[in-house]
């Protein structure tokens, strides 16, 4: 995952990150990706909704082949109103037209109700 950002108020966040399906069939269900932006007190700030389509994210061919990677590419305008502090970048896959995280996502990082925190960072 890389992030591109001023990290000031109403600035543009750009998030590229790549995808794998480690499993053995698609998803038959569209989960959006969805990004929030959570402050010391764990409350979200700003939520980023994508428009992804994860049922076409494909699983290796074979076992003993590797899956293919997707690439996401996403640009948001961080809050005119995010207070100076300290922040952390979550992800979620989510029920559709919701921001309820419902999908385990194989990564190593602590969640918190199927939401994955990835990086902190400072807003100026």
């Amino acid at each position: 995952m890389k992030v591109n950002s001023k990290f000031r108020q109403n600035s543009l966040i750009t998030i590229t990150s790549t995808w794998i399906n480690d499993g053995v069939a698609p998803s038959y269900n569209n989960y959006p990706i969805v990004w929030r932006i959570v402050n010391n007190k764990h409350n979200v700030v700003a939520y980023f909704n994508t428009k992804n389509n994860i049922t076409h994210w494909l699983p290796a061919q074979k076992s003993n082949h590797k899956a293919p990677i997707y690439t996401q590419k996403n640009s948001f305008i961080l809050p005119k109103e995010i207070e100076p502090g300290e922040y952390t970048l979550e992800v979620g896959l989510v029920t559709p037209h919701t921001h309820n995280a419902v999908i385990f996502i194989a990564i190593n990082n602590k969640n918190y109700n199927k939401w994955y925190s990835l990086i902190r960072f400072t807003i100026k």
